[in-house]
């Protein structure tokens, strides 16, 4: 997959998680248990990979993030037409650091093994944004949940003012303008950037350090660099 793919497909994983929310709600949602870290306690491994809320990103499973958050999520598998597959782990409600907030986890998965479970799945349901999200079979959902953590998106309920990103995160590498009310901060050495605005909430999420400027080139390229 080229890295505009990639992008792209991490871009509508940011839609389709949030459209879920709205559309299904968070009555499934168990109460899992507080995590002691905040979004912004960040450690950074020697390999590059990064671990966050109890969870390495690039190497633990769903099973993993599943015993760190104290609960089942919701895994669902959605396909567009433009960028293929992508699979995905919703928690539903957290605590992190005191801070509430909605967490997914984004699921590496191989567009062989994602065929195979569409054309085993009883129900496929067409989202907002053209995207069609997938029902999974318990044992697909399974085996979903052996696989490993990619990256983790973490959606805060309270808004992230530009002085809160800085105090926390510290100075970004850069900041770039979406449109006139939308911006991304980048923070590639703790492997984290944070989208303000789009589709009216803050979204953080966590790639590990090896895959993070393949990720993100594409999403900087032509945008205009704002100061902050």
């Amino acid at each position: 997959m080229s890295r505009f793919l990639i992008a792209a497909v991490l871009v509508l994983g940011i839609i389709a998680a949030i459209t879920s929310l709205f559309v299904f709600g968070l009555e499934r949602s168990q109460e899992g248990r507080p995590i002691h870290d905040a979004p912004w306690d960040i450690t950074v491994k020697e390999n590059g990979t990064i671990q966050v809320m109890g969870i390495v990103i690039g190497a633990d499973t769903v099973q993993r993030a599943n015993q760190s958050f104290g609960k089942k999520p919701r895994v669902s598998l959605f396909q567009s037409e433009t960028t293929g597959w992508s699979l995905e782990a919703s928690y539903g409600e957290v605590v992190a650091g005191g801070m509430g907030g909605s967490a997914i986890a984004n699921i590496a998965v191989d567009s062989g093994w994602a065929d195979g479970a569409r054309e085993r799945a009883g129900k496929a349901y067409r989202i907002p944004g053209g995207m069609i999200q997938v029902a999974l079979t318990d044992a697909d959902v399974a085996a979903a949940e052996t696989f490993m953590v990619e990256g983790l998106t973490f959606i805060p309920e309270n808004d992230l003012s530009d002085q809160v990103i800085a105090a926390r995160f510290g100075k970004p590498s850069s900041v770039v303008k979406l449109d006139p009310k939308a911006f991304q901060w980048y923070f590639p050495d703790k492997g984290v950037f944070v989208t303000q605005g789009v589709p009216g909430k803050e979204v953080i999420q966590y790639l590990p350090l090896t895959r993070f400027e393949a990720v993100t080139a594409p999403m900087r390229e032509g945008k205009e660099t704002v100061a902050r």
